[in-house]
């Protein structure tokens, strides 16, 4: 299928990508920025504190971004076909989604700065004379024998451990409480949104789509190792989110975007304005949803 690859024509959708992202278009920009953060991920070793900042700066822009052009959008259909009940139905649906994801994006950054500001310039006022108790305390005590230090996990059997930390039940609690994880699925459908409002640019041919989408799993999954406290966990992220992604990106190509369904269920969903959504979408989560 790849045999005639044009090079040439790769370097071409690099080169509109770029041109893209300095001209402020939202699918360009997610995708160059998430690189960019991928590559600051994986070569430097950044603060907890900056790389916070960077994500939710990032997700600010993101929004901005996309409220922007699926305003503009909304407003060039309905002069072109007239408020229909389709046009009407998304618009509102994206007028939500765009507000709430301000409100959000606004506050998250927001408390992110000033929490962390507040926490630099706090510091704990010193108890002499606790101290001087303690210094006490520690100096006249007496031996006194102890049981070793084990805890219940380091006398467990490494394979009885392993059964019990990765039993169904234990899989399905933790992601019934995985509150990130519906942050997760929420940054799909925020992106994806942007995308199909803006002026997106989709991959020249099938092949070319396909190396994109392959590389940006793997990617994904270093991301993922780099940045995840929680390996499974990001991994798990990324399956569910993908599925979800897919399902929404099919939908709005359909609904909004007009493809035709035999297209989007295809080979030829990867040269789609879909596709690049999907990779958009899944991009911004990750990102999101990483702990570092």
């Amino acid at each position: 299928m790849f045999e005639g690859l044009d090079i040439a024509v790769l370097q071409g959708y690099i080169q509109k990508l770029i041109e893209g992202a300095l001209v402020g278009d939202p699918t360009a920009v997610i995708i160059v920025a998430g690189i960019a953060f991928i590559l600051l991920a994986l070569i430097f070793t950044t603060s907890g504190f900056l790389f916070a900042i960077v994500k939710r700066s990032f997700l600010f822009i993101v929004v901005a971004l996309s409220g922007y052009y699926f305003a503009t959008n909304f407003f060039q259909k309905v002069a072109a076909e007239g408020l229909t009940e389709q046009t009407l139905i998304f618009g509102l649906i994206g007028l939500v989604v765009v507000s709430v994801s301000l409100i959000v994006a606004i506050g998250s950054l927001f408390r992110q700065a000033t929490g962390s500001t507040r926490r630099s310039n706090q510091s704990e006022p010193i108890d002499l004379a606790k101290e001087y108790d303690n210094d006490y305390a520690a100096t006249h005590a007496t031996a006194k024998p102890s049981a070793p230090g084990f805890t219940p996990t380091q006398l467990q059997q490494p394979q009885s451990y392993t059964t019990q930390a990765l039993t169904t039940e234990n899989l399905m609690n933790s992601l019934k409480d995985d509150r990130s994880l519906l942050a997760v699925l929420s940054y799909v459908i925020i992106a994806q949104f942007g995308v199909f409002s803006s002026r997106t640019i989709s991959a020249p041919n099938v092949e070319i789509g396909m190396i994109f989408f392959v590389v940006f799993i793997l990617g994904s999954l270093i991301f993922i190792k780099t940045t995840y406290h929680d390996y499974l966990k990001g991994v798990t992220h990324l399956v569910i989110a993908s599925v979800f992604g897919i399902i929404i990106s099919i939908g709005l190509g359909i609904f909004w975007a007009e493809f035709p369904v035999d297209i989007l269920l295809s080979l030829g969903y990867f040269k789609t304005d879909a596709m690049v959504a999907f990779v958009t979408g899944i991009a911004v989560s990750l990102l999101m949803g990483s702990k570092n």
